[in-house]
């Protein structure tokens, strides 16, 4: 008597096999409304045979071989200090030779230091081998260093967004409308805003806090830029306050080392209706090595 085997490994009214369903190879026979025979994720066809031609139906025999059963790994992350990791600390299932990239990110107050375990090095982001179980350890420190604030309003240079009146501003003001046009029907506009900065640091890391307020939807992200540089030192995306006068902060952003000497920065926006963020004042903060 042929074993039936699990009915939604393939498509077709019933699947039938020649030997017990442990085998690594054997025969299957199945009624089917079409040529195609679906052998799902533990099977792999090796061939198949039309028997009989019906009107709407097709009679074949196929033969599957079972796949090996996938080697996984588990990758354990965790935080010392204040911060946050993607994918978040905990731990998570991958098969074998799998590449996982986690990117860390300190909390105000914080910056990130180093991984342990079986990570290694001080670049906020690191990819890791599945070839065994992994664990590793995102470092966070307190952030011993200095701060240097700027207002937004009255940018050095722009090409979207004016000054915009708004009573939970620092300073009662901020570069509204930055990203669409500045009058009704506030239609998308693509633009950037720059700042001067004085030096800070010689070859030293810094961070980035801005201070925002948001009433439209979380689609369009604001690059990053300093001095002339093509490639965005970051990248994110404002989240909707529902309220161009409720502010919030970014977590600390990590642009990397700076030189010696003066220096720009630049928000770059590709825009949204109604505008992808008023801008409120930032904050660059610089340690030493």
């Amino acid at each position: 008597m042929p074993t039936l085997l699990d009915e939604d490994r393939f498509r077709g009214r019933a699947c039938y096999g020649t030997g017990p369903e442990g085998e690594e190879s054997f025969e299957i026979q199945a009624l089917m409304t079409n040529t195609e025979l679906v052998t799902g994720n533990m099977y792999t066809l090796e061939e198949m045979q039309v028997l009989r031609d019906e009107s709407r139906a097709k009679s074949v025999v196929a033969k599957v071989t079972k796949l090996p059963t996938p080697t996984l790994h588990t990758l354990t992350i965790n935080v010392s200090g204040q911060g946050n990791t993607e994918p978040i600390p905990g731990t998570y299932t991958y098969d074998e030779s799998t590449q996982v990239t986690i990117v860390a990110s300190p909390a105000y107050g914080y910056m990130f230091d180093r991984w342990e375990g079986d990570a290694s090095g001080t670049s906020t982001s690191v990819t890791i081998e599945m070839d065994s179980d992994r664990s590793i350890t995102a470092c966070f420190e307190t952030a011993d260093g200095n701060g240097y604030t700027r207002e937004c309003e009255g940018p050095d240079e722009y090409s979207v967004g004016q000054t915009a009146q708004r009573t939970n501003a620092s300073g009662l003001k901020a570069h509204g409308q930055f990203g669409c046009e500045s009058s009704d029907p506030w239609t998308a506009r693509a633009g950037y805003v720059e700042y001067n900065i004085p030096e800070l640091c010689s070859d030293c890391p810094i961070y980035l806090v801005l201070r925002y307020s948001k009433s439209s939807p979380s689609i369009a992200p604001i690059m990053i830029h300093l001095d002339d540089e093509t490639q965005p030192r970051a990248v994110f995306t404002p989240n909707n306050q529902e309220n161009w006068n409720e502010f919030t902060e970014t977590e600390m952003i990590d642009l990397g080392q700076i030189d010696a000497g003066a220096h720009t920065i630049k928000f770059v926006t590709d825009g949204q209706q109604y505008g992808v963020a008023d801008l409120d004042k930032f904050t660059l903060y610089y340690f030493s090595e």
